[in-house]
């Protein structure tokens, strides 16, 4: 970058006004000597685009405002921070010196729909409606048409609450995939017994990994009730407060349930993190109610035929576990949405699960890094005290904007990544585990004489191990002598030697993780 660029756009605007908001994904410039446009995209996912000087325009807040929108897209985050303390007298001007200017429009819009304040504004006859985002660049909702400015609000969220998806051609692809009508297909061809033992399974998976992720082993009756949920998944109820206070209460440890969203600032961090630092700060308390109704509102469009349900679903997911409206739970309950949200939509068939915290759990340095893409830059913006003794944090200026308004990309493109693994490894592996266990019970029946529990217990116990019976385990079959042994690994080695062949994720060693 030459000394003589100058910088315009969403970061211009960051650093001119001290905005507390994270830097924009593109840094523009104006580069005098050069003749075309020249955009370089970085391996974070950061462009940085020198226009050259054509492109220049006076230096002031409309004039980077309306560069911002028609060469940047809509950031949310730097435009609620700078209406918040500036801007409603240039913006004001603007407006009474072009009131047919889509982008003056578009921004007295979104003052009033951002702050809840009144311009004086008065719209030319004849007008036409613009829409807030343009569905070429981003993913729509469906619109509202606000009739003062002629623009149609096609926003996915609240004042309080607004990710936005960028239209990506990997998310373009992976939505023409339609990976839930191929959910729907495998299980649509299966026999009813073969089906409900598979889902059995797939539901254990799903429980057992989202406590993994949490480094938790919960206990028989925990483990239950958080299946029983699981099976509640896509239940067409009120998502409001006292609906995820229920489902909070059911993943945690009785002295760990609360009532409420929570009332009292919290943060995360790492065991063996000096004092006084905080990996995450979510939101003060008194945002939450406004923000929350945002997450409700963004999941509800699952049921909207125009935006992509995994999207809504990602998004509303991602942002409740941001939010962190309770102590305790937080992600496990943003897992569970996840489901929720994804059967409500009908991508997921009723009565079945998808796996996708074995995914995660599996990509558990992706998960943990697309968490961080939030959570870090968000942190380190704020000015706090932190006091891990005390159970105490001051945070001295946190403002909401900072949390409400984000690019979900990234979020959405994991989220079908972790998806289409649980369909494609999860799935298909169990589906051939049971086809291959199903093949070596039908030839042992024929011969070995042995309790049904035990003959279960052995096939498992071999195909886990390869073919062969381990020596620690020998001791729990006595009574089966060492040659009926051998002949059971021969024709358990038989009926898994496809099954072996085929690239299989990673399961638990363990004889009781199997449905038979």
């Amino acid at each position: 970058m030459s000394a003589t660029d100058r910088q315009i756009g969403y970061n211009a605007l960051i650093s001119r006004y001290g905005l507390i908001c994270v830097e924009d994904r593109t840094s523009s410039f104006i580069a005098k000597r050069r003749s075309v446009v020249d955009r370089t995209e970085r391996a974070d996912g950061s462009v940085v685009v020198h226009y050259p000087g054509k492109y220049d325009f006076d230096d002031t807040l409309s004039g980077h405002l309306e560069f911002c929108l028609k060469y940047e897209g809509v950031n949310l985050s730097v435009i609620a921070a700078l209406f918040e303390q500036h801007g409603a007298d240039e913006l004001q001007a603007w407006l009474d010196g072009k009131p047919g200017s889509r982008y003056a429009r578009v921004c007295g819009h979104l003052y009033e729909w951002l702050t809840g304040k009144t311009l004086r504004y008065k719209l030319p006859s004849g007008t036409d409606a613009v829409p807030v985002i343009n569905d070429k660049h981003y993913f729509a909702a469906p619109a509202q048409r606000n009739k003062r400015f002629a623009v149609l609000n096609n926003l996915p969220g609240t004042p309080a609450f607004c990710p936005l998806v960028r239209r990506t051609s990997t998310l373009d692809t992976w939505i023409k995939k339609d990976l839930g009508a191929k959910i729907a297909q495998v299980l649509a061809s299966l026999e009813p017994e073969l089906l409900e033992r598979a889902v059995n399974y797939l539901y254990l998976a799903e429980t057992r990994s989202s406590f993994a992720i949490e480094k938790e082993i919960p206990d028989s009756q925990r483990a239950e009730r958080f299946r029983r949920l699981l099976e509640r998944a896509g239940e067409d109820v009120q998502l409001e407060e006292q609906t995820f206070v229920e489902w909070q209460n059911v993943v945690v440890t009785k002295p760990r349930g609360e009532f409420s969203y929570r009332q009292k600032q919290n943060w995360l961090s790492r065991s063996g993190r000096s004092a006084g630092v905080a990996d995450f700060i979510p939101p003060a308390p008194a945002d939450l109610p406004a923000m929350m109704e945002g997450v409700v509102k963004i999941g509800e469009l699952v049921k909207s035929k125009t935006y992509p349900t995994v999207l809504a679903a990602a998004c509303a997911a991602f942002g409740f576990v941001f939010v962190h409206p309770f102590l305790d739970g937080n992600g496990r309950l943003h897992r569970f949405l996840l489901h929720h949200l994804l059967r409500l939509g009908g991508f997921t068939p009723a009565g079945a699960v998808v796996p996708v915290s074995a995914a995660m759990g599996r990509d558990i340095a992706r998960y943990a890094e697309v968490l961080k893409h939030y959570s870090a830059p968000r942190t380190a913006m704020l000015d706090y005290r932190l006091d891990s003794d005390a159970d105490f944090i001051d945070v001295k200026k946190h403002p909401p904007y900072l949390y409400a308004f984000f690019d979900a990309t990234e979020l959405c493109e994991f989220t079908f990544t972790c998806l289409e693994r649980a369909i494609d490894q999860d799935l298909a592996d169990e589906l051939a585990y049971l086809r291959a266990y199903d093949g070596a019970h039908q030839s042992l029946t024929r011969w070995l004489d042995a309790p049904q529990p035990e003959l279960e217990k052995l096939i498992r116990y071999i195909a886990q191990n390869d073919g062969h019976l381990s020596k620690n385990k020998r001791g729990q079959f006595p009574l089966i002598k060492d040659n009926d042994i051998a002949r059971a690994e021969a024709q358990v080695s038989e009926a898994f030697a496809t099954y072996w062949q085929r690239p299989r994720p990673k399961k638990e060693d363990d004889a009781s993780s199997r449905t038979s």
